[in-house]
């Protein structure tokens, strides 16, 4: 029986919902938050003059389809001392890391991403480089924490988008008030505090008038394309934090056959068979390529637009350890009918991992 492994914590809905729509079809789906599952965990490389061979207690390497490297976490020690638990967490987490970073010889499935690759693909400047290679548009882009360059941006493009590599949110412990990081426009009357900008690093880009935002969900060889907008008219600045609004729009769209074709190989050349591309659309209708998120959210464009099957191409995937599956009748159930589950309550319920995400060195990127 083929076995799908998917790393990532109990709580992820998308790793939830995909071991669900795989159990529901007969294939045998081990989600984990890391490589160790408990004490009961057993590992062994053997390394020798024919290469390497991998062997695991919880799983049959050689019968396993596909590795879906989702969310990661270091293994988890709350079954041992605690006087012994900083070097043996040492010693977990840097056998993980030997063992990812082979991961086509300890288990020789589909990675889902191939984990060296994953972790070179979340440098938005190596993206932006592929992009250029390969042809694609994308709004000029500048990382930096110094304020006179970001002026001279603004001189230059009238507008500059700015945003920080990742969310983050905190608190005001003296109002008790919350605040997060948002896309936020500038323009020749917005100030540029020299020491606030210096004191953390971020992203500027030149501003796009857009209609609209293009989200492209690549599984495998297929791409599944929604734009999204407002029903009221015109584009979101960051449609992200607007997923709940009542105006927003999302319907299919098809993407232009040479720029899928340059997505295709962007894909090719970051080394990654699943990702979320986010692309907007100008007045005129030219596309420009944003961002890929290698390991992005995806379902929520399904529940909206539910002509999507995405959670069954996931699944379908997997299931192969083929990027050119079929979607037949094996997968049918859509992530509404996963929303209705036992195994989404479960998800809802289990407790957020704080076990720090697991990093690999990544491979050469030339």
């Amino acid at each position: 029986m083929a076995q799908v492994i998917i790393f990532a914590p109990a709580h992820d809905i998308h790793a939830s919902a995909v071991a669900w729509s795989l159990r529901r079809a007969g294939v045998e789906a081990l989600v984990s938050s890391s490589l160790r599952q408990g004490s009961a965990s057993r590992f062994a490389v053997l390394a020798g003059a024919d290469g390497l061979h991998g062997w695991a207690s919880d799983f049959q390497p050689a019968e396993v389809s596909a590795v879906w490297y989702r969310r990661p976490s270091r293994p988890g020690l709350s079954d041992q001392a605690e006087l012994d638990r900083w070097f043996s967490a040492q010693q977990w987490a840097l056998f993980q890391k030997n063992f990812l970073a082979v991961a086509h010889s300890t288990v020789p499935a589909l990675w889902v991403n191939e984990p060296a690759a994953s972790v070179a693909a979340e440098s938005k400047l190596l993206q932006l480089r592929v992009a250029a290679e390969v042809g694609l548009d994308f709004p000029e882009a500048l990382v930096t924490n110094d304020a006179g360059q970001v002026d001279q941006l603004i001189r230059r493009w009238g507008r500059v988008v700015f945003k920080t590599f990742q969310g983050h949110a905190w608190e005001d412990r003296a109002t008790q008030r919350y605040y997060n990081t948002d896309v936020s426009v500038l323009d020749a009357a917005s100030e540029l505090p020299e020491a606030a900008i210096a004191f953390c690093p971020g992203i500027f880009q030149r501003y796009i008038e857009k209609q609209c935002d293009l989200r492209v969900t690549v599984i495998g060889e297929r791409f599944f394309c929604a734009r999204i907008e407002r029903k009221s008219g015109g584009a979101y600045l960051d449609w992200r934090p607007a997923i709940l609004d009542e105006d927003m729009d999302v319907q299919p769209f098809q993407l232009p056959p040479a720029v899928e074709a340059r997505l295709r190989e962007l894909m090719r050349r970051l080394g990654i068979v699943f990702g979320c591309i986010d692309l907007v659309m100008d007045g005129a209708g030219r596309l420009f390529f944003l961002e890929v998120n290698q390991q992005g959210q995806f379902l929520f464009i399904e529940k909206m637009l539910p002509a999507l099957p995405l959670l069954q191409a996931a699944s379908a995937m997997l299931a192969g350890g083929r990027t050119d599956y079929a979607l037949d009748g094996r997968f049918t159930a859509g992530f509404e009918a996963y929303l209705d589950s036992a195994d989404y309550q479960q998800a809802l319920a289990a407790p957020i991992d704080e076990a720090p995400p697991t990093t690999i060195e990544p491979a050469v990127t030339d």
